[in-house]
């Protein structure tokens, strides 16, 4: 054999891709490439699973919605804040800019029309007179929108979402501090309530845990609201972080065997992040629940038990053609407010639409037991 014909040794030759070196990295590229392949279809599969789960929850079973939608009202506000329910006649809405109360018949026209000094972020009405939420207290005005007291926390800054309006008193609650002041009918703030008893959640004595104590508020995207039922006299406050409906009585205590809740997207329980993010009373008792993200309006009996659902995704994610694109937000960044008419059909304002649906009873509904 020549020299050029002559094999070379084992170390002459130049390395290729097999080498024991280059074979172990391009296992190792395999090998990550079928877990990155693993991990994707992992996610598609959980995407797919997350989206036939939430088709799975906007469904409502037709036997369970015993109300119909009567009317719908297109309200002409330019950013609307809050809503509240005055009679059977008129209801009203909190204005940004200009910041004002307005307050509207049943067919959409305004009816009168009256200047803030500031925003308002939340609005009551009661005996003839109005209660209105600002950043840095609660202003109280007659019917003709004449100013005659405020109301002072005693925090230098608040973010009050709710208000409750008796004879004798006035409640908000404050989201920020998570708490609940109770103001006295000269205004004198007399009792503060809602803080979380200290170590439950440890030694398992909370509400949810099946014991008495008040694990606190959580909140996260959606206010705390709140509402009094008028046949017990107890608050029913919105635990939204919880996906709870938490009872006070009006002297702060807290009620754990009449509070309830659990996060869920079947029909008894709160679905999504944030949840419920409005409550409203019926006057034999009952409760109602406004959800977001999987829109959903539900009737709660006295005994906690899910009642009836007023209306679902199928009517509250109806969007006439005559609403701007620019309104039609996610589902899950709309905000609703529920309140009750004195012939107990029941309201329902979507502030991102601006749109006022009235629902009635198909039948006599189940009780309150």
């Amino acid at each position: 054999m020549t020299g050029s014909d002559t094999p070379q040794s084992e170390h002459q030759r130049e390395p290729n891709s097999y080498s024991p070196q280059n074979t172990g990295i391009l296992v190792a590229v395999i090998i990550l490439a079928g877990a990155l392949g693993v991990c994707l279809v992992s996610l598609l599969n959980q995407n797919n699973n997350l989206n036939l789960s939430v088709k799975s929850h906007q469904y409502v079973p037709p036997q369970w919605i015993t109300y119909r939608q009567t009317k719908l009202i297109e309200v002409g506000v330019t950013e609307p804040l809050c809503f509240a329910a005055v009679d059977g006649n008129s209801f009203v809405t909190g204005e940004a800019s200009p910041p004002s109360l307005i307050v509207f018949d049943y067919n959409g026209q305004t009816v009168k029309r009256f200047p803030l000094p500031q925003k308002p972020e939340a609005v009551t009405f009661c005996n003839e007179k109005f209660a209105v939420a600002f950043a840095d207290g609660i202003g109280i005005y007659n019917a003709d929108g004449k100013h005659e007291k405020t109301l002072q926390t005693s925090m230098p800054q608040t973010d009050i979402r709710s208000l409750v309006f008796t004879d004798d008193a006035v409640f908000a609650a404050d989201t920020a501090a998570r708490r609940i002041y109770k103001f006295d009918s000269a205004g004198t703030l007399v009792k503060t309530f809602g803080e979380a008893y200290a170590g439950a959640e440890k030694d398992g004595s909370t509400a949810e845990q099946g014991g008495e104590h008040f694990t606190g508020f959580t909140v996260y995207q959606s206010p705390l609201t709140m509402t009094l039922s008028p046949k017990t006299g107890l608050l029913h406050i919105t635990n939204p972080g919880r996906h709870r409906i938490e009872t006070f009585t009006q002297d702060g205590q807290y009620e754990a065997a009449l509070s309830w809740g659990y996060a869920s997207g079947d029909l008894g329980g709160f679905a999504g992040c944030c949840n419920p993010v409005a409550v409203a009373s019926l006057a034999d008792g009952r409760t109602i629940t406004a959800e977001k993200g999987v829109s959903r309006v539900k009737i709660y009996r006295t005994n906690r038990l899910l009642d009836c659902v007023v209306a679902g995704p199928g009517e509250l994610d109806h969007c006439p053609l005559s609403i701007p694109k620019r309104r039609r937000v996610k589902a899950n960044d709309r905000n609703f407010a529920v309140g009750v008419l004195p012939n107990e059909s029941i309201a329902v304002f979507d502030l991102n639409w601006k749109l006022l649906r009235i629902f009635t009873p198909r039948q006599e509904n189940k009780g309150s037991d």
